[in-house]
């Protein structure tokens, strides 16, 4: 069964305020609000409701299917959630848009405050799950809300089980696009703010909801989710975290804990256990996908707060898990095809400069690079520069050499057609050398920034 999750594809700006916003929005003046948070801090992170679900699923042992829209800058994202577990043959790239982007500042009581850049998402709707064969679940997260009810509507019509989770395009999305959203949908899921709203735009209550579903799920962050079926509610209680750092994607998490646990047939009620683990993970750290833990690990958190897991139909209670172990697997073997690309990345940015920032979807600076740098090499080669040889009696001269290298190609071509012999004599001979060298030492510097940027520390 292909486990398929759409929704919003970006990168997320985080900020800290140090101090509380409520104390700053003084009611008399609520007509004409103009302010502005000086933050502490700034970070830029991957993110967008789609990656973040998926990301923990994948983390759960599952090779989720990611299907949204991204810009040209989204070379590296998908490079990094591939060596994760996610599948992402799904995500189409719209030429000449950016990824969308979510700026978010939180204040000491993690309260909120954000803006959400569309960009590429806004194509969302080119996208179809009839081109997924064999989807047996499917959550439809925040994105482009007429991209949303047309998934809503494919799933009713290819009889697909789908989770409807408006999440913050509550406030976007008209009654009407909600109403369809829900209608039809195996499970609805949103916090209990988007619950008031979805409840005020469609006048669609619990019962009503629950008359045209299997199940409604509420969370209610540190006071955990209510889980109601038609037999009844549960609630289940939050997750302690061992320290708070950052509350950005930790419904993302939950909601990917819930579909693991939904993926092996488990009751809501402890698949919403699983869920609030995985919340706990995010919460603990900065960014939504910033955390990693071993099924281990998992599993005693979860035993820790709830008790033994349970046994998913068909399974004996030591057998129900035992596919869950693939994180493991996928933690150790991730790193290695992880290095082997950025081997390869690093190869090619120094054979060609620019091909490394291209490969990561950075187009104007690989094709600035690319025109640039062999430019001032040949600038150094007119000029009458030479290219030094390898020689250990001259450690300067070895040195300058290994220089030259470092353009890549296009020193190999050129000692291939004898150039870069150079000629003393000439008035423009040190420009030439230098021309040579630093080229080469600039692209160097080319492949580490390379090199940094599909690590994702810029």
């Amino acid at each position: 069964m292909k486990i398929v999750v759409t929704g919003s594809i970006a990168f997320d700006y985080l900020m800290s305020f140090p101090g509380k916003f409520l104390e700053l929005f003084l009611p008399e003046h609520l007509s004409r609000v103009s302010l502005s948070f000086l933050v502490d801090t700034m970070d830029k992170r991957r993110g967008g409701c789609g990656p973040n679900i998926a990301y923990t699923l994948a983390l759960l042992g599952e090779r989720p299917l990611l299907m949204g829209t991204a810009g040209e800058d989204f070379g590296e994202y998908r490079q990094w959630l591939e060596a994760a577990g996610v599948d992402t043959s799904l995500v189409q790239q719209i030429p000449g848009k950016f990824t969308a982007s979510f700026f978010c500042s939180t204040d000491q009581d993690n309260g909120q405050i954000a803006s959400f850049y569309t960009g590429a998402m806004a194509h969302a709707g080119e996208l179809s799950l009839r081109t997924v064969g064999d989807c047996g679940l499917a959550i439809i997260s925040p994105n482009d809300p007429d991209a949303m009810v047309q998934y809503a509507d494919e799933c009713r019509a290819l009889g697909i089980r789908g989770i409807f989770d408006p999440g913050q395009q509550c406030a976007r999305m008209s009654g009407d696009q909600l109403k369809e959203g829900v209608v039809g949908a195996s499970i609805v899921i949103c916090n209990d703010y988007e619950f008031e709203l979805l409840r005020q735009k469609t006048g669609l209550g619990e019962d009503d909801i629950l008359a045209r579903s299997e199940a409604l799920i509420v969370t209610r962050g540190e006071h955990g989710s209510s889980v109601m079926t038609r037999t009844g509610r549960v609630d289940v209680p939050a997750l302690m975290p061992h320290r708070l750092a950052d509350p950005t994607g930790v419904g993302d998490a939950f909601r990917g804990g819930l579909m693991k646990g939904i993926a092996l047939g488990l009751d809501y009620s402890v698949c919403a256990q699983i869920g609030s683990v995985a919340a706990a993970y995010a919460l603990e750290h900065l960014g939504a996908q910033s955390h990693a833990y071993s099924w281990d690990e998992f599993r005693q958190r979860y035993e820790e707060r709830f008790g033994p897991l349970p046994a998913a139909p068909g399974y004996a209670a030591s057998e129900a898990w035992a596919e869950v172990d693939l994180p493991t697997v996928r933690a150790s073997a991730a790193p290695e095809s992880r290095w082997g690309g950025l081997v390869l990345l690093c190869l090619a940015a120094w054979a060609v400069p620019g091909a490394g920032h291209l490969w990561l979807g950075r187009r104007s600076k690989g094709l600035m690079f690319l025109a640039a740098l062999p430019l001032m090499f040949a600038i150094g080669l007119a000029i009458q520069g030479r290219l030094f040889p390898f020689t250990m009696s001259d450690p300067l001269v070895g040195l300058a050499a290994l220089a030259d290298l470092g353009i890549g190609v296009p020193y190999l071509v050129a000692t291939a057609f004898g150039l870069g012999g150079g000629r003393v004599l000439a008035v423009t001979y040190e420009y030439g050398n230098a021309y040579l060298i630093v080229a080469g030492l600039l692209n160097l510097l080319v492949v580490i920034d390379a090199y940094d940027i599909a690590l994702g520390r810029k």
